[in-house]
Parts: structure tokens; sequence; C-alpha cells
């Protein structure tokens, strides 16, 4: 299982999605524990960076 890391402007934009959509709250848990267990996970539809940010 890897850490996420989680910065003060992701914690300030989840608290403001959840205030105005409480119902979101355990669908974005569950997506943010998927991606601590596996980040290559389809269901995640994750993708290899292009442009500046290639390589990072």
């Amino acid at each position: 299982m890897t850490n996420l890391i989680v910065t003060s402007s992701f914690k300030r934009a989840f608290k403001a999605i959840i205030k105005r959509q409480p119902n979101l709250k355990p669908k974005i848990e569950a997506k943010l524990r998927l991606l601590a267990d596996n980040p290559y996970n389809p269901i995640l539809r994750t993708h290899k960076l292009k442009g500046k940010l290639s390589g990072a």
C-alpha cells in the first residue's frame, strides 16, 4: 500500500466538495483507497503524462 501525500490545497478542495455534495464522500474515499492500493488499477484510468509533465 502506497502512502498518499495530501496537500493543504487538496484538503481544502476536498472539504469544499464534501460541503456542497456530501453524497460524494464515500466515492472519493473509495477511489483514494484504490489509488493507495494500486495506482495503476484500470478503474482509475491513469495514463502517461504528456507535455511539460512528461518524465516527471
